[in-house]
């Protein structure tokens, strides 16, 4: 499968699966996000959360705990916080 990563909103895990949010569909691939991630070359896909990666050029908002978008919000897993709140202090400057 050939996806634009550009076009990728978001990715979920769920069990066995993760779901793949594109502009225009949602894709469910039978993997686990962290081997999804590993095939990546660098790319704006971020890891906010064990269960939840996002492109930050499609985020709408940030506060304490959540990346906001057009369709929701997502979680930012204590872990992921200070990594996220660095990235985008450096994407605001």
């Amino acid at each position: 499968m050939v996806l634009d990563i550009k076009d990728t909103l978001w990715l979920r895990a769920d069990g066995v699966y993760f779901e793949l949010k594109m502009v225009d569909q949602k894709i469910l691939i039978r993997s686990n996000i962290k081997s999804f991630m590993e095939e990546l070359s660098e790319t704006q896909l971020t890891r906010i959360h064990r269960s939840y990666v996002v492109n930050i050029d499609a985020a709408t908002a940030i506060s304490k705990s959540k990346i906001h978008f057009s369709g929701g919000a997502f979680p930012i897993g204590v872990s992921y916080k200070e990594d996220i709140q660095e990235m985008f202090q450096e994407l605001c400057e």
